[in-house]
């Protein structure tokens, strides 16, 4: 089985855990180099999910090297790790990928959708999830009140 460096592009498409969203959430990246020497680069991210993202930056240490991530809107850090470099298929750099050491649903400032939510994004104004409830044919509906409900025979109104 020949091996495939992070640089090449993957033959079939990337398994992620979750999807990725795309967001713009200035960062900060640390790390330290195997000589002792410690390096900050600014970054951008451009794609994130609660296990890591895709980064935008100029200089980046080897794949699989650590690092320390600084949300620059939060001040929130954490530990990373760099898993691979992307680019385009024609050779673009699209930016690095990191995962996080310990997976985060807060660290990017973004609410992810769970796959519970992503169907039924009813929430009350203190963000509790409340589910929808049509009424069965035996119960009456308020004219006016903007519900719609299904005619026995067959077609749609507003009741």
């Amino acid at each position: 089985m020949a091996e495939r460096t992070a640089d090449q592009t993957p033959t079939k498409p990337e398994k992620r855990r979750s999807r990725r969203f795309p967001v713009v959430v200035p960062v900060e990246v640390k790390w330290q180099e195997l000589g002792g020497k410690i390096f900050k680069e600014a970054a951008q991210a451009a794609e994130v999910n609660g296990q890591g993202g895709l980064l935008d930056m100029k200089i980046y240490p080897w794949v699989g090297g650590n690092l320390e991530l600084t949300n620059l809107l939060s001040g929130e850090s954490t530990q990373a790790r760099l898993v691979g470099t992307r680019h385009s298929q024609d050779g673009a750099f699209l930016g690095v990928a990191v995962t996080l050491v310990v997976p985060s649903e807060s660290f990017w400032g973004v609410k992810f959708p769970t796959q519970e939510n992503q169907h039924r994004s009813c929430q009350d104004r203190g963000g509790n999830r409340v589910r929808r409830r049509r009424p069965s044919h035996t119960e009456r509906v308020p004219r006016g009140s903007g519900l719609r409900t299904q005619s026995r025979v067959g077609g749609s109104g507003v009741a």
